[in-house]
């Protein structure tokens, strides 16, 4: 019947995303520690196919930017994002309950320190992703998030 139950497909609620294109954007390609582990680590270029739990890379965020919001975009060209979060300088974020997104964005600003080395890390259980890019994405503070 017609709202009373489902005509088709999973019963929940639904959502549009939407993401507006960043005032300034950073790319993080480049040189990651990587491991399936946490115990034995690699250098891994990134973004690229692996099979890994935790990348580790530290990154010099621009002063200029300090009047902006940051957030960190993880995306995949197939299956989940592998992370369920990032650790900011020593602060862990998140929001996923169950990882089923093709990419993530996090608000990292009130962990980042502006004009200097921060630490991200991305860190979840041991998975293989095909990751096509990893962004810090700069805001306006009233355009997102």
């Amino acid at each position: 019947m017609w709202g009373e139950e489902a005509v088709f497909g999973p019963v929940g609620t639904a959502w549009i995303a939407f993401r507006p294109t960043p005032a300034f954007h950073q790319d993080l390609s480049g040189d990651w520690d990587v491991t399936p582990d946490a115990l034995n680590h690699t250098t891994t270029h990134l973004p690229a196919k692996l099979d890994l739990s935790t990348a580790r890379r530290i990154v010099d965020v621009p002063a200029d930017q300090a009047a902006r919001n940051v957030v960190v975009r993880v995306v995949t060209n197939a299956n989940a994002v592998p992370f369920t979060g990032v650790v900011v300088n020593g602060h862990f974020v998140t929001h996923i309950v169950w990882n089923i997104e093709m990419q993530f964005n996090l608000c990292v600003t009130p962990d980042i320190k502006f004009g200097q080395k921060n630490e991200i890390i991305l860190a979840g259980g041991r998975s293989t992703a095909a990751l096509s890019e990893i962004v810090l994405d700069y805001y306006d503070k009233n355009a997102y998030p």
